[in-house]
């Protein structure tokens, strides 16, 4: 088709031109866009007021414009008014560069106090932060002490300016050595396990300090000299033993239900004066009263089934006679006894008490069953009672403090210790503490000088330990520890951590024979006597 142009037309060929006969697009006219709304105030929030040297802070910057609308998507410069005091983290959380966002977190690196400033075009907004220089100094403890001797050291930290900073946190550690520390209100004990020269080091937060201590090794060292090795009446065993004067008494595990009788006149060469027979399998134990006159054995094993105990008379020592046997409530047989003026404490596995004072005819006043007792040790009107499983349980059975009596037996004090066996307890009322065998590896102190707070405090570590005499004028606990023979251990001063680290150990002696297991020992006239299940009595001296 073609477009002929003539004057009549004009108006309709233009527009056929336009709508049918142009090859070009329409024009398409876009509209200015409007400029962004202008920042009118910038806020900045968060952060602390106040902070210490090496803490971070972080802070919001909010962007609003005139119709308090918040904003986004602005660019915001951060600025410190001292660099010296709060620097600007450059990389801020997690590799972003915070400080070219809203967000920006600073850094205290001096004490003193700076402004916080975010720009946003030519709009400020800014946040004051106070840093505190803290400085941290060891204020008490010794600078020299030995080894295994539980030691204080205060620490305190202080601004600048010197006032004192609460509310901190100090945490202890020593360099070039070993040691325990076990915090105390607002002190720290220490125990050193390592002589020489070592640190002591408190640190809180970025802040530290250092004192440089002497620690001495202690100096009670020795050993056992073996005078009198194992004796026996027979091819038997051997269970407890006890001294009195110059007399030692034996039981037995043999099958013979006998309790031997010996001379130790000349300690290097025991002699069997007598042997007494019981009805019982076992004899667990023998038992002396203190002023000599009367004994108890314990046994097991009664071919009649009622096993129970028998009251010796012991006008003469060394042939000692059968008063009575005492049966009633104990057929589950009698491990272990302990005899306390005219009171008779019997563990079968509870505890029975018995009065005594006519030794013909005992009857039973007390009991307590609330614990399968192995073994009870009675001193000053108290009972401890050694449990399995159920820890050291202690008994006022005279003392005063609960109201407690023989024939009312009280409970002030328990101490469950998990997955442990409580073999034999020895109570040294002087320091407050109680030791505690644990046939399953290690001897556990106790602190008992607060019944109602009682806390074990120490242990010292090993293999079975069974039985222990301790020598409290000199504060050395002698313990047999089964297959690992016998340990003379330094208990003076305070205890705290693991003994066996402190150089407490004075001497051990595993004596000789392929088979060991002592047990029972004690100390009388400057000898060890101590019985061993397999190789009988043996007599030991400690030179030391």
């Amino acid at each position: 088709m073609s477009c002929r142009r003539s004057p009549a037309m004009v108006l309709v060929l233009t527009l056929v031109v336009v709508l049918g006969c142009s090859s070009d697009p329409p024009s398409i006219v876009t509209p200015p866009t409007p400029p962004p709304t202008p920042v009118s105030t910038v806020t900045v929030t968060g952060g602390q007021g106040q902070i210490l040297v090496g803490e971070t802070s972080q802070f919001l910057a909010t962007l609003r414009d005139a119709a308090g609308d918040t904003l986004t998507g602005r660019a915001v410069t951060w600025t410190s008014s001292d660099t010296t005091v709060v620097a600007l983290d450059s990389i801020g959380l997690a590799g972003v560069n915070l400080c070219r966002s809203i967000l920006c977190k600073v850094i205290a690196v001096g004490s003193g106090a700076a402004t916080i400033t975010a720009t946003a075009e030519g709009q400020q907004g800014n946040a004051s932060i106070a840093v505190i220089q803290l400085i941290l100094r060891i204020t008490g403890g010794p600078t020299a002490f030995v080894r295994g001797d539980v030691v204080r050291f205060t620490a305190q930290v202080t601004d600048s300016a010197g006032a004192v900073f609460p509310g901190t946190n100090i945490s202890w550690s020593v360099l070039g050595g070993f040691g325990f520390f076990n915090r105390d209100g607002q002190t720290v004990r220490f125990v050193a396990y390592s002589a020489g020269q070592i640190s002591v080091v408190a640190r809180s937060g970025s802040v530290a300090d250092t004192l440089a201590v002497t620690v001495s090794d202690r100096t009670l060292t020795g050993s056992f000299t073996v005078v009198g090795p194992g004796v026996t009446a027979s091819s038997e065993r051997t269970s407890n033993l006890s001294v009195y004067r110059n007399v030692l008494y034996s039981g037995t595990f043999s099958g013979n239900g006998a309790a031997h009788v010996w001379s130790i006149a000349n300690p290097t060469n025991p002699v069997l004066t007598d042997s007494i027979f019981i009805d019982a399998s076992v004899v667990n134990d023998v038992k002396i009263r203190g002023d000599g006159t009367l004994a108890v054995i314990t046994h097991e094993g009664s071919s009649d089934g009622l096993n129970g105990v028998t009251l010796l008379d012991m006008t003469d020592p060394h042939h000692p006679t059968v008063i009575t046997r005492y049966t009633p409530g104990l057929l589950g047989g009698v491990h272990n006894a302990w005899i306390d003026g005219n009171h008779l404490y019997v563990v079968s596995p509870g505890l029975s008490i018995l009065d005594i004072s006519d030794p013909a005819n005992p009857t039973r006043v007390g009991s307590f069953f609330g614990v399968p007792a192995h073994d009870v040790y009675v001193r000053g009107g108290l009972a401890f009672l050694s449990t399995y499983g159920d820890g050291l349980t202690v008994l006022d059975v005279g003392d005063g403090r609960a109201g407690g009596s023989p024939s009312n037996p009280v409970q002030v004090g328990q101490l469950v210790i998990p997955r442990v066996f409580h073999h034999n307890t020895w109570y040294w009322p002087a320091a407050g503490y109680a030791f505690v065998g644990d046939e399953v590896g290690v001897m556990h102190v106790v602190d008992v000088s607060n019944m109602s707070a009682r806390r074990q405090v120490a242990t010292f570590g090993g293999a079975s330990p069974h039985n222990f005499w301790l020598d409290e004028s000199r504060g050395i606990l002698y313990a047999a520890w089964s297959s690992l023979g016998i340990r003379a251990i330094d208990v003076n001063g305070q205890l705290m951590g693991q003994l066996e680290q402190q150089g407490r150990e004075i001497a051990i002696l595993a004596y000789s024979g392929a088979s060991m297991f002592g047990w029972s020992p004690q100390l009388h006239n400057g000898y060890i006597y101590l019985s061993d299940i397999f190789s009988g009595v043996w007599v030991l001296q400690p030179n030391f």
